[in-house]
């Protein structure tokens, strides 16, 4: 569930549809995780929380966004992958 997200996206194509909207929409994005935490469940599986800074450029305009995120990462045979992630907005 990234920020803007209405409804819990599970499938690969509806998580493709949101990240290219998001990435390669009008509004260009540079994130950067501020601070992390991360905690091996086993060995194939570990769960990353944090903060985030994300700047928004519009028309030549940045402007920043704190957030939170979570990232769970699994072990898929060699590689790691994501499989499950929310981000939502610092809290004023």
């Amino acid at each position: 569930m990234g920020t803007g997200t209405k409804e819990i996206v599970t499938q690969p194509e509806g998580v493709k549809k949101y990240f290219e909207v998001t990435l390669l929409g009008r509004r260009k994005f540079v994130a950067s995780l501020v601070d992390t935490s991360v905690v091996a469940l086993n060995e194939t599986t570990v769960v990353v929380t944090g903060l985030d800074k994300l700047i928004a450029t519009v028309d030549g305009k940045s402007q920043d966004f704190f957030g939170r995120v979570t990232f769970v990462l699994s072990k898929r045979e060699s590689a790691w992958k994501i499989v499950h992630f929310h981000r939502s907005a610092m809290p004023m």
